[in-house]
């Protein structure tokens, strides 16, 4: 008889050497086998490229649910940037995963609006529904190759000054 935390390692490996495992099935297998192993089992046993930090454990049943699923299974978003997202409030989350399953960015781009994101709410006290909505990014969102217009937009509204000395 093999053991349950066995089963989940041999799976794990199998998956992983054969067909490859994405952000969110290794997520949701760290979910799974931390009730069973410790961090140290887990790297020894799988070589995981994940750092089970603490922050990741607190998010771990968020970014294991619904919303995060479709983003993480196609890589649309970086685990980095999930963990990210997932300090947001819930409507700011839904934004943000909203506009990177929709329009695919590099992680460091994903870092970046998220950078900004952050900022401009902190400076303008608003949700980013409504920030983004008056940006005209959902409008964007429609567009083929938005990306760096969706930055732009974000840039110059968290630094007006570079919008200024651009006229």
């Amino acid at each position: 008889d093999i053991t349950d935390k066995d089963a989940l390692f041999l799976a794990y490996n199998l998956k992983s050497r054969f067909t490859g495992v994405n952000s969110y099935e290794k997520l949701l297998f760290i979910k799974k086998v931390l009730t069973f192993a410790d961090p140290g089992e887990i790297y020894r046993r799988t070589g995981i490229d994940i750092a089970i930090t603490p922050d990741l454990r607190k998010h771990l049943r968020l970014l294991t649910g619904e919303k995060f699923r479709d983003g993480l299974a196609t890589d649309a978003i970086s685990i980095k940037t999930a963990l990210k997202i997932a300090n947001f409030d819930e409507k700011d989350r839904d934004v943000l995963l909203s506009v990177f399953s929709k329009v695919p960015f590099t992680s460091s781009h994903q870092q970046k609006i998220i950078e900004m994101s952050e900022e401009i709410r902190f400076r303008d006290k608003q949700g980013l529904t409504e920030i983004f909505s008056s940006l005209g990014i959902g409008e964007l969102l429609e567009n083929d190759k938005p990306q760096k217009e969706i930055i732009e937009r974000l840039y110059t509204h968290r630094f007006p000054l570079y919008k200024e000395a651009e006229s």
